[in-house]
């Protein structure tokens, strides 16, 4: 019973010592983007220093081109949600073409 004992006494301790290399390790070498999804994206979004940075006109220029690009993004899915309502149409027709 003893050497059960020191084996679960070592395996615990092995355990929280791997624990917090990984965290020490994953703080010095992170293992995920750190400028979030836009940067994965290739989008730039300035952070609030840099935004503070520019001037007003840069600020109204950056505006309208997320504005843009949000209108682009809506149109194409707009389109894309209409061409899967036709798809889905026509497969409901021939449907009950075969399955009165």
């Amino acid at each position: 019973m003893p050497v059960l004992v020191w084996l679960v006494l070592a395996l615990l301790v092995f355990a929280l010592v791997g624990t917090a290399v990984s965290l020490w390790w994953e703080r010095r070498h992170p293992s995920s983007y750190t400028e979030g999804r836009e940067y994965r994206a290739g989008l730039w979004v300035p952070s609030l220093p840099q935004w503070r940075r520019m001037s007003t006109a840069e600020q109204a220029a950056y505006d309208a081109g997320v504005m843009d690009a949000t209108a682009d993004a809506q149109e194409a899915a707009r389109v894309a949600v209409d061409a899967l309502l036709e798809r889905d149409v026509a497969a409901v027709k021939r449907n009950a073409l075969f399955h009165p």
